[in-house]
């Protein structure tokens, strides 16, 4: 959507449906800068973490519970084939999730697959991030952006002006922030499963994830406006907090480049 219009142009669209005495500075990062392609031209490291997460028994066994599904699903919608892998389950995802977020129908000889589509993706990217190497590869180069954004506002003794930084990125970029964090689901009552574990629901479309600042240093984090608990360093679910702190996000950052580091060594 913002291609071919200036950085200025793009931050003033974004601001100026405030009123001018709430307006705060809106940082949109161009698209070179975003950190949010998947693998960072390292592709041949994701590739090798794919191939040996896709040898274990446990990503073995996923695909045996979802046969039964595949086979239904490329009945109906054939394209979804893919050459290697057999199966475009993200391309399936995408069919329930954009169909259902602008409110247009779905095949009702589909409907019964949906939670089959959303439960296989979960546990294909349980074992995904559970793996150092992959979620290393994957996330590094955005959580080091996100305390450069963080750093260069937080200076002790001085005042900063509220500023607001955009980052537009994917459902599984959501996903390899909220594994990383550690992060539960929403403080809901109704909603008793967690992100810790990956048995919630996968991001809504158009889903927003915030990480506020406060002015002691403590990162708080929103999905949709609703707060999130944080299991970062923490033994238990039970001890999950709202908040972490600036150094534990450097501190996640460095462990994550250290790996990384290793694996391209």
């Amino acid at each position: 959507m913002w291609e071919g219009i200036s950085r200025h142009r793009r931050e003033y669209a974004l601001s100026k449906g405030l009123p001018v005495d709430t307006r705060i500075p809106i940082v949109v990062r161009e698209p070179i800068d975003c950190s949010l392609s998947f693998f960072e031209r390292s592709e041949h490291i994701a590739a090798i973490a794919v191939k040996n997460i896709q040898k274990s028994d446990e990503f073995k066994e996923m695909k045996e519970r979802i046969v039964g599904t595949q086979t239904d699903m490329l009945a109906l919608f054939p394209l979804l084939s893919k050459h290697r892998s057999g199966f475009d389950w993200m391309c399936a995802l995408d069919y329930f999730a954009c169909r259902r977020g602008h409110n247009l129908p779905i095949l009702e000889t589909a409907k019964h697959m949906e939670g089959d589509v959303y439960a296989q993706l979960i546990d294909r990217f349980s074992l995904y991030f559970g793996d150092d190497v992959y979620r290393a590869n994957f996330m590094t180069k955005l959580l080091a952006d996100l305390c450069l954004v963080i750093d260069a506002a937080d200076v002790p003794g001085t005042p900063q002006p509220f500023q607001l930084h955009v980052f537009s990125g994917h459902d599984i970029n959501l996903l390899g922030l909220l594994f990383s964090l550690e992060a539960l689901c929403v403080q809901r009552p109704d909603v008793v499963t967690t992100y810790l574990d990956f048995s919630a629901v996968w991001p809504d479309f158009a889903t927003t994830l915030a990480l506020e600042v406060d002015d002691e240093g403590r990162i708080g984090l929103y999905m949709n406006c609703d707060p999130l608990l944080v299991g970062l360093n923490q033994r238990t679910v039970q001890a999950a907090r709202s908040s972490i702190t600036i150094e534990e996000l450097r501190d996640l950052a460095a462990k994550l480049q250290g790996i990384l580091s290793a694996v391209k060594a």
